[in-house]
């Protein structure tokens, strides 16, 4: 499975028409890479790290990617999921983003980092 790392920035720019996405997705169509899915982000939820996008902007975002995804791959059955979005989990931040999602995004996710024994035997 390929992941974009860090699409984020890219679809932000949907608003103006400059977004490298769909050139992006259509790249790999053409080369007929196997895309199970496209990962949007990377640890922007909740507090984030360093920086963070509200639920209400990524579930918004997350709409677009869609849009993207079904218009490049139009008229071919197998769709890549959309996955998102990629962070640490704060309970919160992902009841609002599953709620106003809604069926935009496929596969939600979130990581964990386990930094030491401790936390190891916590788990």
């Amino acid at each position: 499975m390929l992941l974009l790392e860090e699409p984020y920035n890219l679809v932000l720019q949907l608003d103006h028409g400059t977004s490298p996405m769909p050139n992006l997705l259509s790249v790999t169509l053409r080369k007929n890479y196997s895309i199970a899915g496209w990962e949007f982000g990377n640890e922007l939820c909740g507090s984030g790290v360093g920086t963070s996008v509200s639920a209400e902007q990524y579930a918004s975002d997350i709409a677009a990617l869609r849009n993207i995804i079904h218009d490049v791959y139009r008229g071919i059955r197998h769709k890549p999921l959309v996955i998102a979005p990629g962070g640490f989990y704060d309970a919160n931040w992902f009841q609002e983003f599953v709620n106003k999602s809604g069926k935009s995004v496929d596969v939600v996710s979130h990581h964990t980092y386990i930094t030491s024994d401790q936390e190891l035997m916590s788990t």
